[in-house]
């Protein structure tokens, strides 16, 4: 994909890209989409309108949205939704099928990588912000052996982090309450966790970990942040991890 989004900057001798549909507050002064068009365009300025820009980078806040040029259009998709190729020549989201080469497959938890050069947000302390208090991860320590440590090490027993109360995840909550004490953080909880959960995570002998919805590369920051935190054991009652290993990824 990187291949045909730099033949796309050649078209013009400096790339001019319009950015839309972008989550609120959004900015370009730091974060994983400046870090991606830095490495991506050796050189580019950001416009105000679709009509004037070589590239239009849309992302899908909200969704399903007509855009006017989808000829010059790459869809970024940071949520559990298909690239719509009418509205779109090219897309950048979570999905493993590269819908006849138009889709690249960026996972979320990339953004959680230290990168070379890569600067995140800082997450803003306003009772909303929930990601971004864990250090970003060293990208060679994921290629070395992590030991688990005894659950004898551990001091509690399990540990929910989660937004939502999706009913499945609800009931995995109340049967896992019937053998030892489960702690529940996040918005589920009535406040957003904005601690690091590495050091939280490390504390309990388990960890319940859903993903929030279930399709092909639907992998968000959750599994990696598990097996970063050392906890002993990680519950993982996604069908979709399982149904992805089937396939060989």
């Amino acid at each position: 994909m990187l291949v045909w989004i730099r033949w796309e900057a050649q078209m013009a001798l400096h790339a001019k890209i319009n950015i839309v549909n972008f989550w609120p507050g959004f900015s370009l002064a730091s974060g994983f989409v400046r870090y991606f068009l830095d490495v991506v365009f050796d050189s580019y300025a950001v416009v105000p309108s679709e009509e004037e820009a070589d590239i239009v980078l849309a992302s899908v806040y909200p969704a399903n949205q007509t855009r006017p040029f989808p000829e010059k259009t790459i869809a970024y998709i940071g949520e559990n939704i298909r690239p719509d190729y009418r509205n779109c020549r090219y897309s950048i989201s979570y999905d493993f099928d590269t819908y006849g080469d138009r889709n690249c497959r960026l996972p979320g938890w990339y953004r959680h990588l230290s990168w070379p050069g890569y600067v995140r947000h800082s997450p803003a302390i306003d009772g909303k912000a929930i990601h971004g208090f864990e250090p970003l991860v060293d990208i060679d320590s994921l290629y070395r052996p992590r030991p688990l440590p005894s659950a004898a090490d551990k001091e509690l027993f399990c540990c929910f982090v989660a937004s939502f109360p999706e009913p499945h995840r609800m009931l995995a909550v109340e049967r896992l309450a019937r053998i030892g004490r489960v702690d529940i953080f996040g918005m589920i909880a009535g406040k957003p966790y904005q601690a690091s959960k590495f050091e939280l995570l490390s504390r309990y002998r388990f960890n319940l970990c859903f993903e929030n919805s279930i399709f092909p590369g639907w992998y968000t920051e959750s599994s990696c942040r598990l097996g970063l935190a050392a906890a002993s054991r990680c519950i993982i009652p996604t069908a979709g991890l399982y149904w992805i290993s089937t396939r060989g990824h």
